[in-house]
């Protein structure tokens, strides 16, 4: 299968347990149908609290944003349709109308699986009560609620 993004060959990797889809050339993803879960469930990979920290905190300003219709559109590598940007934790993604899968872009798949691991987080009684003080105190208890609310609605 060639990448949908630069047209070179892709080749089947293993990552967390699960054969992906992987273009050497621009480090993107294709991800089948259920793919996606499977990569999350396993947790093989594992992020450091910096890395947690810099996806969380570039969600949170809204680095990583929605393509606009006239940025790049991708062709599903599958039935050759055009591939619909979607948002997801966050992070904009190409799916496939027909639901053959998605395209991640470099560093996306890494960012999903932070996010899909930050909404399962068990919260201590003190680190919610910090979180409280300090939303409170610069003004952002409101975004943070509506970026929660973004991670919960779609997987």
């Amino acid at each position: 299968m060639d990448c949908p993004v630069c047209s070179e060959p892709m080749k089947e990797v293993d990552y967390e347990g699960v054969k992906l889809d992987y273009c050497e050339k621009c480090d993107g993803f294709w991800l089948d149908a259920g793919e996606i879960r499977k990569v999350n469930a396993i947790h093989k990979e594992t992020f450091s609290q910096d890395q947690i920290a810099e996806a969380v905190d570039l969600i949170e300003k809204k680095a990583i944003v929605a393509r606009s219709s006239e940025s790049r559109r991708i062709q599903c590598p599958k039935c050759g349709k055009e591939c619909e940007v979607v948002s997801t934790s966050g992070v904009s993604v190409d799916e496939c109308p027909d639901g053959h899968g998605i395209w991640l872009d470099k560093g996306e798949i890494e960012k999903l699986q932070i996010m899909a691991e930050e909404r399962g987080r068990v919260y201590t009684d003190e680190e919610k009560e910090e979180f409280k003080e300090e939303a409170n105190s610069v003004g952002i208890f409101r975004r943070f609620s509506v970026f929660m609310h973004d991670i919960l609605k779609r997987d």
